[in-house]
């Protein structure tokens, strides 16, 4: 069915008569309320809210769905080895998005990334560069960037890659639809010591919440678990994001769309089960001396948590 096709709808609604439904279903965390009145109106009743359902469903990945998003995050390793081919000191960030967004588009990228949540939009790929990275943002995300222009501040911006500072490239590749999330941090002929130092304890953090990903976990108890462990460690400043960007979770699912379940964050109490896909990301953002950390897209396994990216996970100086 074409979305919100009012003749499509009403056959459909026939059909469910003739097969004796007893229920009909909506995913109204999504359905806009046009199409919410529309529905009332065709069955005659209110439609239950399936959206949770559908949600844990599609957090379960078939083996063919996980051989998809395999594929997804194999398109950026060449990229993360191949940045240092990609990267002019003081190009502007927006040029070295497009060299990086044309080789995903080559790879098979659709151009185009799903987003469940309303009012969210992400590009294929957040690049941000220095205090860039800090700048607020409306995406439910730790990284920051200034974007083209004040009504697009997603993505890169038109600030210049200065030498002596780090940039990070959070990227979204996609096969078939699927999506894998993965992001590493670059310096530009050498980083701070305090950036060497902040992305050292991102990099300890994702240790802490790779160790205890596996079937039957409790999402919210990890990032309880990991929280407690970062400040008691001392996080550095801007961990999981600078001031306003500041986010409550360690780690997302990814499928279809970008924002699936499981999420590594207070309240998601429903366990982790083999089969589901998580990016982790600790991240930390300082507006002196830039972004630090990484991100990882991983498979639940029978064992504990399968990494689909295989970049190396330090700062690369170019």
């Amino acid at each position: 069915m074409r979305p919100y096709d009012s003749k499509e709808l009403r056959s459909f609604v026939i059909s469910l008569a003739s097969r004796r439904a007893a229920v009909v279903g909506a995913c109204l965390d999504v359905l806009p309320a046009s199409a919410y009145a529309q529905l009332i109106r065709e069955i005659g009743e209110t439609p239950a809210d399936i959206s949770m359902e559908v949600r844990r469903l599609r957090a379960l990945k078939s083996p063919w769905e996980i051989e998809r998003i395999r594929r997804a995050a194999e398109q950026v390793e060449p990229i993360f080895a191949g940045m240092a081919d990609l990267v002019e000191p003081g190009m502007p960030e927006i040029d070295l998005s497009a060299r990086i967004e044309s080789r995903l588009r080559v790879a098979g990228h659709s151009g185009l990334v799903r987003v469940r949540r309303a009012g969210q939009e992400f590009p294929i790929l957040a690049l941000a560069s220095g205090p860039a990275a800090s700048y607020p943002s409306n995406m439910d995300g730790p990284i920051g960037f200034e974007g083209p222009f004040p009504t697009a501040c997603a993505g890169a911006g038109w600030r210049r890659i200065q030498a002596g500072e780090t940039f990070m490239a959070d990227i979204v590749t996609q096969d078939a639809g699927y999506h894998a999330d993965n992001a590493r941090t670059f310096a530009v002929g050498s980083a701070s010591e305090a950036t060497l130092a902040a992305h050292a304890f991102c990099r300890e953090a994702l240790a802490e919440v790779v160790q205890r990903v596996r079937p039957g976990a409790v999402p919210s108890a990890i990032y309880e678990e990991v929280r407690a462990w970062a400040e008691a460690r001392g996080e550095p400043e801007g961990f999981m994001g600078f001031g306003e960007n500041r986010v409550r979770f360690f780690g997302h699912g990814v499928g279809l769309e970008l924002d699936e379940l499981p999420v590594i964050a207070p309240r998601f109490d429903d366990p982790l089960a083999e089969g589901m896909v998580i990016a982790i990301e600790p991240k930390a953002f300082s507006p002196t001396h830039g972004p630090a950390g990484l991100e990882n897209t991983y498979i639940v396994t029978s064992s504990g948590a399968e990494s689909l990216c295989r970049a190396p996970d330090e700062i690369v100086v170019l």
